[in-house]
């Protein structure tokens, strides 16, 4: 063997020597303590986790800002707008369907007291509506009653 090599060995029995000493005086560490296992919730049904998730959105919507009520409805509107424009025309019908087919039940389950709220609700509207339409709206809207009145005539 080459001398570097016997004084390169030497060098670690002398280091190894020394060790103990420094571990010795070196502070132990401790080892962190473990959190302990905590015991999982029983699992919901699919159904309570939907309730739950209603219940949340209920509460946040009633805490919710002016400001904030509009911006959720403009998404949801954006979101609408988006989904119509890509549907099929047998898609938009069976949406239409649905949507007669709610109202049907709608109407038929409403109070004589919801009915006139609703009529005035939907008068109401409609005066603001005219009152700040432009006279092509106006136009338009003429001309769809007209066309409207024109076909029902000529069914009779």
């Amino acid at each position: 063997m080459s001398e570097a090599w016997l004084q390169y060995m030497a060098e670690l029995e002398r280091r190894a020597d020394e060790a103990p000493a420094d571990i010795e005086a070196a502070p132990v560490k401790k080892r962190k303590a473990t959190k302990p296992v905590k015991k999982r919730k029983p699992t919901k049904t699919p159904e309570e986790r939907r309730e739950a998730k209603r219940a949340r959105e209920r509460e946040r919507r009633a805490n919710e800002t002016p400001e904030e009520r509009e911006a959720r409805l403009a998404r949801l509107r954006e979101w609408k707008r988006k989904r119509r424009a890509n549907e099929t025309p047998e898609e938009r019908e069976a949406r239409r369907a649905y949507y007669r087919k709610h109202n049907r039940k709608s109407v038929a389950n409403r109070t004589p007291m919801q009915h006139e709220a609703r009529q005035a609700y939907k008068k109401e509207y409609h005066r603001k509506r005219k009152a700040n339409e432009t006279p092509e709206e106006r136009e338009a809207r003429l001309a769809y009653h007209r066309e409207y009145e024109r076909k029902r005539r000529a069914n009779k």
